[in-house]
């Protein structure tokens, strides 16, 4: 109801379509995306004529270490917890492994009359994977991403 009542006013609003999923799923050197199954934002996109902006971090996966342990657990909420054992600097585990993360903006996407759902998530996962090869070009990291 806020989220409609604010696009209503013509406000900018954030979301991050990510998840549980993507938090317990992480691996270093790797960005996973769970937005196939995702929705909302795409169809409050089309119902308000407003546009989606893509952006892109490279770098979260690999701040912390998770324990092993936690991959063969089918709970999520219990995998979940096990990520609060994660640890980062071998000296000092509580330090991230990495201290930096790469940011790209990608266009705005705006919906067009004839878009569904279907094809303005196409065009947002495109314009994702273009943001992910311009940043493993630039910073040089060879990272892989997986879009679910």
């Amino acid at each position: 109801k806020d989220l409609n009542e604010l696009l209503d006013r013509k406000k900018s609003v954030g979301l991050i379509p990510g998840g549980l999923e993507e938090a317990i799923n992480t691996k270093q050197n790797k960005e996973t995306i769970f937005i196939k199954k995702r929705r909302g934002i795409f169809e409050l996109s089309i119902k308000h004529r407003t546009p989606i902006v893509p952006i892109m971090a490279i770098g979260e996966s690999d701040f912390y270490s998770y324990p092993n342990l936690s991959k063969k657990i089918t709970s999520k909420f219990i995998r979940l917890f096990l990520y609060t054992l994660s640890w980062g600097n071998l000296f000092i585990p509580w330090r991230p492994q990495k201290n930096n993360i790469h940011i790209m903006f990608g266009e705005p996407i705006y919906p067009s009359d004839k878009d569904s759902m279907r094809t303005l998530k196409e065009k947002y996962i495109s314009s994702l994977k273009n943001l992910h090869i311009k940043l493993n070009n630039k910073t040089n990291q060879h990272r892989e991403l997986v879009i679910l």
